[in-house]
């Protein structure tokens, strides 16, 4: 199928971005987007409810999948069930994938920063289980209260999730949590904050170019981008985004080089939506 360009959306192909808003808006069930969307985790899926039988599960001899991760995330991980979508479906589709114990499941058509969230929950179930402080030290830094969250949900259908945003409607990065649905757990909030750390698909820089050969552009425009690229367009006067950034590094979740690329570009971008 041709590929239609959109020039307001930094030339992202219009199919692309068409269906980036259709899955927030959870109009679309099971495609997974890099890094525009957190990668929703639910544990109440037992697993009698896969064939597991049917498949043979991905260990850590199988190197091309467990070498996407760094050496942290793959640790406390001993297996990767990579389902079938028709059996995903069966499951619940309107998830990207979950943790069991030590084990991941996914879609078939799993997206990197999918691996890199789910990979996050495993080693921050270990830590907490072996006693190590992780978790309470991200509490002390986040400073914000998880269990009186300032998430709003919206719903199609009880069944249906439309969207997940902030109180005040927006869904881009606040109160030193990347996006609303981070803002839902410490769990969700380290796991969110780990999957940054896979590329997004534009640079701060092939952005800020972008902007530099238009005059004038729509305020939704920039908060869309924020949507997509949160990291880009934290408020970095907010120490809260650094503080967990150091931390995840000391805790082993991010590696050196994966912590100078987001230190060195968070925020990078957020003078944009003072304009």
């Amino acid at each position: 199928m041709k590929k239609i360009k959109i020039e307001d959306y930094l030339n992202l192909y219009l199919s692309y971005y068409l269906m980036t808003q259709k899955i927030r808006n959870g109009l679309v069930k099971k495609l997974v987007l890099p890094l525009t969307i957190s990668a929703l985790t639910f544990n109440s899926c037992d697993e009698k409810q896969l064939p597991l039988e049917e498949y043979v599960p991905t260990t850590k001899t199988d190197t091309s999948i467990f070498n996407k991760l760094n050496s942290g995330l793959k640790k406390y991980l001993d297996t990767i069930y990579i389902i079938k979508k028709e059996d995903w479906e069966n499951c619940r589709p309107t998830f990207k994938g979950f943790t069991l114990n030590n084990k991941i499941y996914l879609c078939e058509n799993y997206k990197k920063e999918t691996l890199y969230h789910e990979a996050a929950h495993i080693r921050n179930n270990f830590l907490d289980k072996s006693g190590s402080n992780f978790s309470e030290k991200w509490k002390k830094i986040a400073r914000y209260n998880y269990k009186k969250s300032n998430v709003k949900y919206d719903y199609l259908s009880p069944e249906a999730l439309r969207k997940i945003t902030w109180k005040d409607g927006t869904a881009g990065p606040k109160e030193g949590c990347l996006d609303p649905y981070s803002g839902e757990s410490i769990r969700e909030d380290v796991a969110t904050f780990v999957e940054s750390a896979v590329p997004y698909i534009q640079t701060p820089e092939q952005i800020i170019e972008h902007f530099k050969k238009i005059k004038e552009y729509k305020e939704k425009e920039i908060e869309g981008l924020s949507n997509l690229y949160p990291w880009y367009f934290c408020n970095s006067k907010d120490k809260r985004y650094l503080k967990k950034l150091n931390l995840l590094k000391e805790y082993n979740f991010i590696t050196n080089a994966e912590y100078d690329t987001l230190s060195k570009n968070l925020g990078k971008l957020n003078y944009l939506l003072k304009k």
